[in-house]
């Protein structure tokens, strides 16, 4: 039986093609951080020590429906570390009007406060990624050092 949705812990393997592999884990409910490992464990246990060791290439809000689909797979759960519970990712939200108006944002429900668009470079915006193809692109360009087009588009407008 499938399970209905994805929980904070999981660990999951994302088959890029060309022997491309990358790894994920829910660390907030709707977050994924992606990993990049070299030399991955054979086995899981190990694997997803490998991945509590490293740090993220970046952190997402994903719509789990790659891993629900079965197109991305679980393989293992542990509780998040409460190190990561504490500091949860941030992201910014930019007014779409007056682009010069910029919001740090955590998924702490009510938080938001103003920051000026400079401090935004380098962060990730709040979005939801609803493709997992666009997640897998980023993925991929990511392991060959290119930029990515669905990324740059969410870059803050300076």
């Amino acid at each position: 039986m499938k399970r209905k949705s994805t929980k904070m812990g999981d660990f999951i393997k994302i088959e890029l093609g060309d022997n491309m592999v990358a790894y994920a884990r829910v660390i907030v409910n709707g977050i994924f951080a992606f990993y990049k490992i070299d030399h991955p464990s054979d086995d899981n246990i190990e694997l997803m020590e490998q991945i509590r060791k490293s740090e993220p290439i970046f952190r997402l809000v994903v719509n789990d429906s790659a891993v629900l689909e079965g197109r991305w797979k679980i393989f293992g759960y542990s509780p998040v570390e409460p190190e990561i519970l504490a500091n949860p990712p941030v992201f910014f939200r930019q007014d779409i009007v007056d682009p010069k108006r910029c919001w740090l944002i955590t998924m702490t429900p009510g938080f938001k406060k103003p920051i000026a668009p400079e401090e935004c470079v380098n962060m990730e915006m709040e979005a939801v990624w609803d493709d997992p193809e666009q997640v897998e692109d980023r993925l991929r360009d990511y392991l060959n050092g290119k930029p990515n087009k669905w990324a740059e588009r969410l870059k803050v407008k300076l």
